[in-house]
Formats: structure tokens, sequence, C-alpha cells
């Protein structure tokens, strides 16, 4: 982040998703959509963020995992595009 005046800016990535995540999102009221919204706002804001999730995509990259009211998000980080390219959002099982 840098400060700019009196305010701070936060360098965000972007999120990109899958057909799956869509779909996820898609199903969701209202209120889940906003939760769902703050999620990723938080994830973008804090790469590389996420756990070892032990499970690659088709390509070979390394998927992480982020926990997070509730919703757990698959995903992998392009470096190259500053982008988190989401594969998967389902409700958390984690504890």
């Amino acid at each position: 982040s840098r400060v700019i005046g009196q305010r701070t800016l936060i360098s965000m990535w972007n999120y990109a998703g899958s057909a799956q995540a869509f779909a996820f999102f898609g199903r969701l009221g209202p209120v889940d959509r906003r939760r769902l919204l703050r999620v990723l706002d938080r994830m973008a804001a804090h790469p590389p963020a996420g756990e070892r999730s032990g499970l690659k995509d088709e390509a070979g990259r390394e998927l992480l995992v982020w926990r997070d009211e509730g919703i757990e998000i698959l995903f992998w980080l392009d470096q190259a595009a500053r982008e988190l390219r989401i594969v998967e959002i389902d409700w958390s099982t984690a504890p």
C-alpha cells in the first residue's frame, strides 16, 4: 500500500472466476452475495493469501484455499496478471 495525502491506497489484485464460481454466486440470495463479495475483496487485498490445499488443477498449478465467513474458495495465483483465478467456491466444512 502507499500513502497519498492522508489516504492509504491498498494495492488490490483482481479476481476471475470459473463457470462453477459464477454458478455458485448466481444461486445466492442478496445477503449471501454481499457476504461473498466481502470475502473476495478481503482475499484480493491480501495476496498471496490462502493455504495450500494439496490439490492441483489440470495444468498442474498448485491450488490454494481461502476460508472466510463460512465460505471456502479454491484458487490459484496468476502473478503476471495480478489475478486470483477462482476455480471453485462452496460453503466451508472446516471448523
